[in-house]
């Protein structure tokens, strides 16, 4: 073979002499040792990566523990993991051993005894569940005869209680700036209230839930002050689930 054969061997114009002695003795035994070079090329060409489908690797098996996706955002989700709720970004890891590896607002996939499962919204998966079915809550009137509850705001635990009469959810601005929700750099509007007309600030938040059941985009608004004391669940949230009551049992369930 000539030494035109071998150009991308060496590419230098040999203008010195060490340059040119190197490359006469390569090419020499190139023409001797074709085989010995390319294996030596071979092993010193840098290594080319796989490129692989996100879906790729996707588990069929159920996961061993329960799961249920509540709300999806690009880059996040809210999950119910054995009951707990888990709000999660992508790459990070929760205490029951869940890893959110990706989410859209069509699917999340997670990561978990070293196997890969892809979850739709609003489905209970793992261990145990068979068809899906609609989230649901139950509440008691209590003896002031109001319907209270625990929730959540942002995957943070507050005290709600339920207000068909309130347009929106309300809190107050103390509760709000705890909560980490900006406000302030919202307009203004003016709003009455039992103590007189005061300034309120309209917020959308990322998710609100009670039990299981999991709102996203909620309209809110916070009131400046201390009032409410207690947060009002309202219609931007209840408009959005099922409502029925019998007597003192109020039964929230969640809209597929």
């Amino acid at each position: 073979m000539s030494q035109r054969g071998w150009p991308a061997l060496f590419v230098c114009r040999w203008r010195l002499s060490g340059c040119h002695k190197a490359a006469t003795f390569w090419l020499a035994r190139a023409k001797r040792y074709p085989l010995i070079i390319g294996l030596l090329l071979l092993l010193a060409a840098p290594p080319v990566l796989a490129q692989t489908d996100s879906s790729a690797g996707v588990s069929a098996t159920p996961l061993p523990i329960p799961v249920v996706v509540k709300a999806l955002f690009p880059g996040r989700a809210f999950l119910m993991v054995q009951g707990a709720p888990r709000l999660l970004k992508d790459g990070q890891s929760s205490p029951d051993g869940i890893t959110l590896v990706r989410a859209t607002s069509q699917f999340a996939q997670i990561r978990y005894g070293g196997q890969l499962y892809s979850l739709s919204l609003n489905r209970q998966v793992g261990a145990d569940y068979g068809q899906a079915r609609p989230a649901r809550t139950e509440l008691k009137r209590d003896r002031d005869g109001h319907f209270t509850t625990p929730g959540r705001i942002n995957n943070e635990w507050v005290e709600f209680m339920v207000d068909t009469g309130a347009t929106a959810v309300t809190l107050n601005s103390h509760t709000a700036s705890l909560l980490g929700i900006d406000y302030l750099n919202r307009p203004s509007v003016t709003v009455q209230t039992a103590n007189g007309n005061t300034q309120a600030y309209p917020v959308i938040l990322a998710a609100v839930a009670v039990g299981d059941i999991v709102v996203t985009r909620v309209d809110a608004l916070v009131i400046d002050g201390r009032f409410p004391k207690t947060l009002l669940l309202g219609n931007s949230f209840l408009s959005r689930v099922k409502l029925a009551q019998d007597d003192n049992l109020l039964t929230l369930e969640a809209h597929f």
